[in-house]
C-alpha cells in the first residue's frame, strides 16, 4: 500500500522527468483548452500541472494567470482522486467554503477536471470551469477524459522530440543530454568545454506590446542569428521562454568569450520583420568553463550567474 508521501514523491518525479514546467505556450496544448471551451461552452479551461507548491498552466484559456498557489487550487482536489472531479456548484461544496478562487477572482462556480495520468502518477488535470453552476452528464465526463488522454499523448510526444518546434534549436531535453555527454567526454580526455546562457533582453515587453505571435517570430529570429554566428561543432538549445543554452566543445573560456561576442553582435544587428513592423532586440550572455570536479549542471549554473553578475 503506497502512502500519500510515496505517491506525492512519485508524482513529482514523473513531473520532473517531463521537464515541462515554465516552458512557453505550445499550439498543441492551446488547442486542447480551446476545444474544451467550445465543446462544453465554458468561459475558462486550463491544462494544469501541479508541482510541490503551485499549479502551473501549460495552456490556459480565459484565465489571466500562468500559475497560482497550490493550496486553494481546485485542481489540487482533483489530483487526489482517480476519477474526474465534477463540482456542479462550488457554493454547495463544503471543501470550498472559504476558497479564494470561488469567492474571489476568477469566481469559479462550476468545475470539471479530468486527471492527466502518466507512468501511474497523476501530474495534473485538464479542466473546464464556469462562473455559473451547471450540470455535467456522463457523456461530458467521458469527453473531457478523452481530451485529457490526448493531452497526455501530446506530453509524451513532446518529451520524445529532440527539437524545439518554434526555433529549430535542440529541445531542452536534447540540450541537457548533449551537455552531459560532452561533459563526460571533456572530463575523460581532459579537453576544455565551455557553455553559455543567452537571454533575450526585455522580452516580456515585446510580448506585452506586440502579442505572443510577434514574440514567437522574434525568438525564431534570435535563434537563427545566434546559430549563424556559432561554429559547426557548437550546440544551441532552447532552455525555456526566451532563454537559450550554448555548448562550446574544445573551447577555453577566453576563446568562448570571442564567440559569444560574435553571437551578441549578430543578434543586435538583426532586424526582424513582423506584422507590427520592424523590430530589433538585444541579448545578454554569460559564459562558464567546465572546471575539475564539476558537472554539466554546475557549469550551466555558473554561466547563468555570469550573465547576471
Amino acid at each position: 500500500m503506497h502512502t500519500t508521501h510515496d505517491r506525492e514523491t512519485q508524482r513529482l518525479d514523473v513531473l520532473a522527468e517531463l521537464d515541462i514546467l515554465d516552458t512557453p505556450r505550445e499550439l498543441a496544448f492551446d488547442r486542447l483548452t480551446g476545444l474544451c471551451r467550445k465543446i462544453f461552452r465554458v468561459p475558462m479551461s486550463t491544462l494544469t500541472l501541479i508541482d510541490g507548491h503551485r499549479q502551473w498552466f501549460k495552456a490556459s484559456d480565459g484565465m489571466e494567470d500562468r500559475e497560482t498557489a497550490r493550496g486553494p487550487a481546485l485542481c489540487n482536489l482533483a489530483i487526489a482522486q482517480d476519477h474526474p472531479l465534477v463540482i456542479p456548484d462550488t457554493l454547495r461544496e463544503p471543501r470550498l467554503a472559504d476558497n479564494i478562487f470561488v469567492h474571489g477572482k476568477p469566481h469559479i462556480r462550476f468545475y470539471a477536471g479530468a486527471q492527466l495520468k502518466m507512468s501511474g502518477a497523476v501530474i495534473g488535470t485538464l479542466c473546464a470551469m464556469d462562473t455559473r453552476p451547471r450540470d455535467f452528464d456522463a457523456d461530458a465526463i467521458s469527453m473531457l477524459s478523452d481530451l485529457a488522454a490526448v493531452a497526455v499523448d501530446e506530453l509524451m510526444l513532446r518529451n520524445l522530440s529532440m527539437q524545439d518546434a518554434l526555433t529549430g534549436c535542440s529541445s531542452r531535453r536534447a540540450f541537457r543530454g548533449e551537455g552531459e555527454r560532452l561533459t563526460a567526454l571533456a572530463a575523460r580526455h581532459l579537453s576544455p568545454l565551455a557553455c553559455a546562457v543567452l537571454d533575450v533582453d526585455h522580452f516580456k515587453r515585446v510580448n506585452d506590446t506586440y502579442g505572443h505571435a510577434v514574440g514567437d517570430v522574434v525568438l525564431a529570429a534570435v535563434a537563427e542569428a545566434a546559430r549563424g554566428a556559432l561554429r559547426g561543432s557548437d550546440v544551441i538549445g532552447r532552455l525555456g521562454g526566451e532563454e537559450f543554452g550554448i555548448l562550446l566543445p574544445h573551447t577555453r573560456l577566453d576563446n568562448a568569450m570571442g564567440v559569444l561576442e560574435k553571437v551578441r553582435a549578430a543578434v543586435a544587428a538583426t532586424r526582424i520583420e513582423t506584422p507590427a513592423g520592424t523590430i530589433g532586440v538585444t541579448c545578454s550572455l554569460g559564459g562558464a568553463a567546465l572546471s575539475p570536479g564539476n558537472g554539466f549542471d554546475d557549469m550551466l549554473r555558473n554561466a547563468d550567474l555570469a550573465m547576471y553578475g
